[in-house]
């Protein structure tokens, strides 16, 4: 079995009893989309995005789809419920919805945050965690699953299903300047490291094939004639 981080084998081997032997770790990549702002100037790109969207200079990015992974019970499940939960606290003028973007807005709609929200029950991959990270963007995330793993001190991690932390987490990230400097600069460092590909993980992956063939194999068998 192959999974993503060391979190989520361990979560294989107690739920469902996979001997350790039979687990191979294979870190995921971010898409290649996703880099820090490297131009001189103005990001122009997240500054057309921010304005296609009538986005503040400063904003907050929840990049996902509704889906049972994430924290229903902290975010409503339906683009409909977000609406009614933000009229009801009278926040309605402080959202706007995205459409499905192509890699490439998606990108530079992460990378112009002041950070990614990544709320969520379980994550066995992350990859909107590891996409932020990679554009130089700290996450504030659920500690579940991977997440933990993946965002490191780059970020703020929070339980699931708390409103309340979860609130803390992002006032935190937004208005506190001096642990924002701390957690972009985390993330930034990260980003201007070694960033692995998909093609990494692809070799990755052949790799583990190759040895759970050469072991399965057994010992080459032996034909005697006459």
């Amino acid at each position: 079995m192959i999974v993503g981080t060391e979190a989520v084998a361990r979560s294989a081997r107690r739920l469902l009893r996979i001997r350790p032997d039979r687990l191979r770790v294979v870190p995921l990549a971010a898409h290649p989309a996703f880099a820090p702002w490297s131009g001189d100037g103005p990001d122009v790109a997240a500054a057309s995005e921010r304005d296609h969207l009538g986005l503040p200079v400063r904003y907050l990015v929840y990049s996902g789809r509704y889906d049972a992974r994430h924290d229903m019970a902290t975010l409503p499940d339906d683009r409909a419920g977000l609406a009614r939960a933000a009229l009801r606290f009278d926040v309605g003028e402080a959202l706007a919805y995205a459409p499905a973007l192509p890699p490439a807005r998606l990108a530079a709609l992460v990378r112009g945050a002041r950070a990614a929200i990544l709320p969520a029950v379980s994550d066995a991959a992350g990859l909107p965690a590891l996409d932020a990270l990679a554009a130089g963007v700290p996450v504030v995330a659920s500690g579940v699953g991977a997440l933990p793993e993946i965002v490191g001190k780059a970020g703020i991690i929070v339980e699931p299903r708390d409103p309340d932390r979860l609130a803390e987490a992002l006032r935190t990230a937004w208005a506190d300047e001096r642990v924002h400097r701390r957690l972009a600069g985390l993330a930034l460092e990260r980003a201007a490291g070694h960033q692995r590909s998909w093609a990494d993980v692809a070799a990755d992956t052949r790799r583990v094939y190759a040895e759970v063939g050469v072991r399965n194999a057994g010992p080459p068998a032996v034909v005697s004639s006459g």
